[in-house]
């Protein structure tokens, strides 16, 4: 089975995408996620802080005996 690939017409200018301002290259993203995990680890527990539990009695004040 040939499966032929057929290009469709570019939209939008055909003038070339400049280069992000910044570096992409692999070495970058592994310095990048190994400085993230570094400031995770420095932050600590991610998760939220649980609410303090508080015991709720059913008496009011006028309740007393």
């Amino acid at each position: 089975m040939i499966i032929e690939r057929r290009s469709q017409p570019r939209r939008g200018s055909s003038a070339p995408t400049p280069p992000p301002g910044y570096r992409h290259d692999s070495e970058r993203l592994r310095q990048l996620a190994a400085n993230w995990r570094e400031a995770a680890l420095e932050l600590g527990e991610f998760a939220p802080q649980r609410p303090t539990l508080r015991l709720i009695s059913e008496t009011t004040a006028g309740d007393e005996d």
